[in-house]
């Protein structure tokens, strides 16, 4: 699943993005969630998209928050978008169980990030529930979502909401002999 997250700051994305990995975490205990998210609790912050093992075998969650600046839009014939989108290939074929880019709008991120997507999140701001509207991108499918504000989720959602994630680098894994086939 290629999941992208927009919506207003402050609007639950990063929240939603992290419930998510938990829950599926809860369901397959031995699935890795890699992040640039400051968050505790069986996730692996990373800086450089080599710090995931592609070929380990095991199955993975990648949450990207703040993804205009590790795929930024305006960059789109970048170097280090090209590799993006050759990762984003090699994700499936890795055991990646979800990818989830975390942005304020789709046009944010790079174009051949959004054309890979299979669902976009769109989130809204309520004082009482998280609003979400989930949309299936092949079937035109749209399910709206509402999680009621409760301190328990708050808990169970356990990241640092202060802490700015920084962008996720391609600089190691291009070094990486796998990568190299990609070439």
């Amino acid at each position: 699943m290629r999941l992208g997250i927009f919506g207003p700051q402050g609007s639950g994305k990063s929240f939603f993005a992290m419930i998510l990995a938990r829950r599926l975490q809860e369901i397959d205990p031995d699935i890795c969630i890699y992040s640039n998210m400051n968050a505790t609790g069986g996730i692996i912050r990373i800086d450089d998209l080599a710090e995931i093992p592609f070929q380990d075998g095991k199955n993975k969650i990648l949450i990207v928050d703040e993804a205009m600046f590790s795929l930024n839009s305006r960059s789109t014939n970048s170097k280090q978008n090209a590799v993006w989108s050759k990762a984003m290939a090699l994700f499936r074929k890795s055991d990646f169980v979800a990818v989830i880019f975390i942005t304020h709008r789709p046009r944010m991120i790079d174009v051949n990030m959004r054309e890979q997507l299979d669902y976009l999140l769109m989130c809204r701001k309520n004082k009482h529930n998280f609003d979400y509207l989930l949309y299936e991108t092949i079937s035109d499918l749209t399910i709206p979502i509402q999680i009621p504000k409760m301190p328990e989720i708050f808990d169970y959602a356990n990241y640092d909401t202060k802490d700015f994630p920084l962008p996720i680098t391609i600089t190691e894994l291009e070094k990486q002999p796998l990568f190299q086939i990609l070439k």
